[in-house]
């Protein structure tokens, strides 16, 4: 009932009357102090909510709610399983073949890609490779003593260095395009004489061609193409995508050794 014993405006009558408060140092019986009438109020207003919503079942407020804002996702720790790291040492490769046959047609951006997510995944070969579980004892020394070996090759450090720079700071691009025509096939034929074009390395097939030379004389056709390749400045001994060629070449033989003295 409002204003019966037991609701709010009773709570807070017996609470500041029945006993006296001191204002100023002195007793006063019956004075209505606003400061406590306003902290008084909100506390009753608050446990009588929290008393409702903890009815509620499947609601979480106040402290609780404030915790489990606070939780984070966190990594545990996984074994990693026997044959990973050759099956890294697959999806580099296959990203590799797709970088070394990006037609010219394509914008640079997707050559840059390829060669992002190439640095990426190969480095996964040699971190997957010590911690592959169910292999026998010793293969974490010695692939720590490995990797020390390719520290010192300019060519393993040079490669980890641009790992390092993709992941953690920027996108690497290549600094240098050289554009280049060369001879892709050659046909000699005599008479008449007809041809399917393919491309070399992926074998689709480009157009026909129909020759007609004279009788008895042999001619000569070839086919040419145009090639770009890119180069990193402080890095122009070799194109990028013999780079990265001969980087997992180097990887290759790291697993192919390490599964044989550790099966």
């Amino acid at each position: 009932m409002p204003g019966g014993r037991g609701s709010l405006p009773h709570l807070i009558h017996s609470h500041l009357f029945a006993q006296p408060f001191r204002s100023r140092g002195a007793l006063v019986w019956g004075t209505f102090n606003l400061r406590a009438h306003a902290r008084l109020t909100s506390r009753i207003l608050t446990r009588r909510a929290n008393a409702r919503v903890a009815e509620l079942p499947g609601l979480y407020f106040g402290q609780n709610m404030s915790r489990q804002g606070k939780k984070r996702p966190t990594r545990n720790p996984r074994l990693t399983p026997k044959g990973e790291a050759k099956k890294a040492l697959e999806s580099a490769e296959a990203c590799l073949s797709e970088l070394e046959t990006i037609p010219n047609s394509h914008p640079d951006d997707t050559f840059v890609r390829r060669l992002n997510e190439f640095l990426m995944i190969a480095r996964k070969v040699s971190v997957f490779l010590p911690k592959e579980s169910g292999r026998a004892t010793g293969l974490k020394p010695w692939v720590k003593k490995d990797n020390n070996l390719l520290a010192s090759d300019p060519r393993s450090a040079y490669f980890r260095a641009l790992r390092n720079i993709s992941i953690h700071d920027c996108i690497v691009r290549p600094d240098i395009a050289q554009q280049s025509v060369e001879i892709s096939s050659q046909l000699r034929f005599s008479g008449h004489f007809e041809a399917e074009l393919r491309d070399a390395k992926t074998g689709r097939i480009t157009g026909h061609a129909i020759y007609d030379g004279p009788v008895g004389a042999e001619s000569v056709h070839k086919e040419l193409r145009a090639r770009t390749q890119y180069f990193f400045a402080d890095w122009q001994s070799e194109d990028i995508a013999t780079f990265c060629r001969e980087i997992l070449n180097t990887l290759r033989g790291l697993v192919s050794e390490a599964y044989s003295l550790f099966p």
